[in-house]
């Protein structure tokens, strides 16, 4: 990243985390299989009809994973119209099931299998299903070697058990990332993990993984990953956001490339 001039940056207030989209998002970068296909959900499903042979795997492997992303487009709100679109929202992740099931059987590609289990859970996951954590679970336990699609999961064994307020759980599954210093995932894990201990009464330890997760955000060569999770800790823990020169928004108690120290310092 380059530092750009001596520009003061400007009070920014940093966007929240929102889990499915930023793992999503992670999980994309660091294994392409993941990425979104392109085309929208009829065209996944006409193309479903239209291949023949092997093609026809392929396209439902990419159905799968494409209509998964699709269900996360859906914003459901309160009354009628929220119904509909939970209605619509609820018949992607179906689909999406169907497409990776179809694409399971038979096939001897053990990456692709482990990336049709990954697409299961993680509708699981959002749809709140009864089964998420046990399908998150034997993920991980049976598809050690699936590389960045193993990593992900454990970020989702975290998501499962916080949501079902299991915070010891919670916490020992965002471990996995505390011992991968070179992972984008690791400031995200620090910074869940002071969730947990927040809800488990342990406010210091909170406060040290909040501030770690925050200090990462200062390093010139951190990824945008990490810069993200940063300026949310930072907030968190009562300070501001700033906008560097490069563009990034970082916690203000980071020094700023090429200024003195307390230029350009943002106030709550």
């Amino acid at each position: 990243m380059g530092c750009g001039g001596a520009e003061t940056p400007t009070t920014a207030r940093p966007n929240t985390i929102e889990a499915p989209h930023f793992l999503l998002a992670v999980g994309a970068s660091r294994s392409p299989a993941l990425a979104r296909p392109p085309g929208d959900p009829d065209e996944f499903r006409s193309a479903v009809r239209a291949a023949q042979g092997p093609a026809r795997r392929e396209a439902m492997r990419h159905a799968a994973i494409g209509l998964m992303y699709a269900a996360e487009d859906r914003e459901p709100q309160e009354g009628r119209a929220g119904r509909e679109e939970r209605r619509a929202q609820r018949r992607l992740r179906q689909d999406s099931n169907r497409y990776a099931d179809s694409a399971l059987r038979g096939s001897r590609d053990e990456f692709q299998n482990a990336l049709m289990e990954f697409v299961k859970a993680y509708n699981a996951w959002r749809a709140g299903a009864r089964n998420a954590a046990r399908l998150a679970e034997r993920f991980t336990t049976r598809r050690t070697d699936a590389r960045e699609l193993y990593s992900l999961m454990w970020a989702l064994r975290g998501e499962i058990a916080f949501g079902g307020q299991h915070y010891r759980d919670a916490a020992e599954a965002y471990r996995y990332f505390l011992g991968q210093l070179d992972h984008p995932l690791y400031a995200y894990g620090l910074w869940r993990t002071a969730h947990c201990y927040r809800e488990m009464d342990r406010g210091a330890d909170a406060a040290q993984a909040l501030t770690e997760a925050r200090n990462l955000g200062c390093d010139p060569e951190a990824g945008r990953a990490v810069v993200e999770v940063a300026a949310v800790a930072g907030r968190e823990l009562g300070g501001t956001a700033v906008r560097w020169p490069d563009g990034t928004i970082r916690p203000s108690s980071c020094p700023v490339p090429g200024q003195e120290p307390g230029d350009g310092e943002a106030t709550p």
